[in-house]
């Protein structure tokens, strides 16, 4: 009976040790395991949605989201935003793409109803305003070509983050100038901890 409590006692300290080493090399490891910087993740945010964007934008595209006077050729003047598929455009985004938040869907509103009003003031205008371009690539090409930049090593990123706001800019090198030009810039914001791309544009003091 003795042998067997003592058995007893010497496996309850084996035990023990053994949680005590594996408890020392989890806190050894975790102490080790270096935070992902806010710039880091930033950047893993901005070529996350770039490179979903560039397999997904015909998507996108496939929203109407202003309509006129309809043909057999799409739409003419006067024009006017269609704003149920502008909900519909939403909460497409709501769901499929976690790198944009509620202030993307802000701006974008903001958008539209500039866009809108635009509309009213120049009925005839043949082109859509704010419609002729890509608002997520802020140009008319398509974005792979954005993307392939945004890869490019000798691209150079600029990124200032202040607690739950950043700013992104990206430049490239032109060679023949010997500078560098205004490749990409985004305002981020933190959403429930994790960064978001609010507004993807360059304004003036970005130039």
């Amino acid at each position: 009976m003795k042998n067997n409590l003592k058995q007893l006692n010497n496996m309850k300290r084996i035990s023990y040790i053994i949680l005590i080493a594996l408890f020392s090399f989890t806190a050894s490891a975790q102490s080790k395991t270096k935070p992902v910087s806010d710039s880091a993740q930033i950047r893993s945010v901005v070529m996350n949605f770039y490179n979903w964007y560039n397999s997904n934008w015909g998507k996108i595209n496939a929203f109407k989201l202003y309509k006129g006077k309809k043909t057999s050729d799409g739409f003419l003047p006067p024009y006017k935003i269609d704003w149920k598929e502008v909900d519909r455009y939403f909460a497409y985004l709501r769901k499929n793409v976690p790198y944009v938040g509620e202030a993307f869907i802000v701006q974008e509103r903001k958008h539209f109803r500039w866009a809108d009003s635009m509309f009213k003031k120049e009925p005839d205008g043949e082109i859509p305003a704010g419609f002729d371009y890509d608002r997520f690539t802020n140009s008319q090409e398509e974005p792979e070509y954005l993307l392939k930049e945004l890869k490019n090593k000798k691209s150079k990123w600029t990124i200032k983050s202040k607690k739950n706001s950043a700013t992104v800019v990206v430049q490239n090198f032109d060679a023949p100038s010997s500078e560098y030009l205004q490749l990409f810039c985004a305002e981020m914001i933190k959403e429930k901890g994790k960064w978001k791309i609010s507004k993807p544009y360059c304004p003036d003091e970005f130039l």
